[in-house]
């Protein structure tokens, strides 16, 4: 999953193409495009109008794909020359999934038209099994990261201590959340991109010492890391009466689902779970709750 595609700007022959090529690509098919060069996006929409959109309607339409191609780019320390050709510049992106040109183009690099029918040219990279440690984590959330400033983080059972054994009243911190806390803020912190990192818990998991206590801890956590970056960090609590059991990073207008949330184990342990990039359908009700 995460598959990042470097895209000549000059690559689709008109705006269907562009618009056929992009119906594959967001964050909800796990799918990027590399901002490359810097100028991308304005790059893009120079030779889109130069190609002639003909009517406003047409014109109103190319708009709206350019603002979908911008849910799709991710930074990239690759070095461009203007003096070479997209292609050679190309050979400086790191490990792409994929370099997509105009007609024409040579391997590695592939033609466009040659992606759109080639059902094998695109595989499905929406979702995948990753190990259950803050490194993966950290991993497979640096794209949301990397186009959000504001992210949620949604577990129940996330927690900096437990109760060991229930019932006794004896309560010992753990790192098993915390790692992956520390992991992801870390991200965010060095992406530097978002700019608000919010807790939505369990009430009742997490502040077995007190939410005091708990705010203390998570705002330590986030003062190593971030100093005076500036990086806000908040919490919420979810209503514990509704049965909330999904786990899930929200960032904004995309948001990945956690099969087995923020419990983590140490990296060299090999237990694994399932991610996936959440569907619009399933998104859009998610953000209107919880961000």
């Amino acid at each position: 999953m995460n598959d990042r595609y470097g895209v000549d700007p000059n690559a689709a022959a008109a705006v269907d193409d562009f618009a056929k090529l992009l119906r594959h690509f967001g964050p909800e098919h796990g799918r990027f495009i590399f901002d490359f060069p810097s100028d991308w996006f304005a790059q893009v929409r120079r030779h889109l109008i130069d190609k002639g959109v003909g009517d406003a309607k047409r014109l109103e339409l190319t708009e709206r794909w350019l603002r979908t191609a911008k849910r799709s780019l991710l930074p990239t320390k690759a070095r461009y020359s203007d003096a070479l050709a997209w292609a050679k510049n190309a050979e400086n992106l790191d490990n792409p999934s994929g370099r997509i040109g105009p007609t024409g183009s040579r391997p590695p690099c592939i033609a466009l038209e040659n992606v759109l029918i080639d059902h094998e040219a695109l595989p499905d990279c929406r979702g995948g099994h990753i190990r259950r440690t803050p490194t993966a984590y950290a991993d497979v959330a640096r794209p949301l990261m990397q186009i959000s400033n504001k992210v949620v983080l949604i577990d129940p059972y996330f927690r900096f201590h437990e109760e060991r054994p229930k019932g006794s009243g004896n309560f010992r911190r753990i790192d098993r959340y915390a790692n992956s806390l520390k992991a992801l803020i870390q991200v965010a912190n060095v992406e530097r991109k978002v700019a608000v990192f919010k807790l939505m818990v369990s009430r009742k998991s997490a502040t077995l010492l007190g939410e005091a206590q708990f705010v203390e801890d998570y705002r330590a956590i986030s003062s190593d890391i971030c100093g005076a970056t500036g990086l806000q960090v908040e919490h919420d609590f979810l209503d514990d009466r509704l049965g909330q059991h999904a786990r899930y990073l929200l960032g904004n207008d995309c948001g990945l689902h956690f099969d087995y949330g923020f419990d983590s184990e140490s990296d060299k342990k090999e237990s694994s779970q399932h991610v996936e990039w959440i569907g619009r359908a399933a998104l859009m009700p998610l953000l209107v709750r919880f961000t």
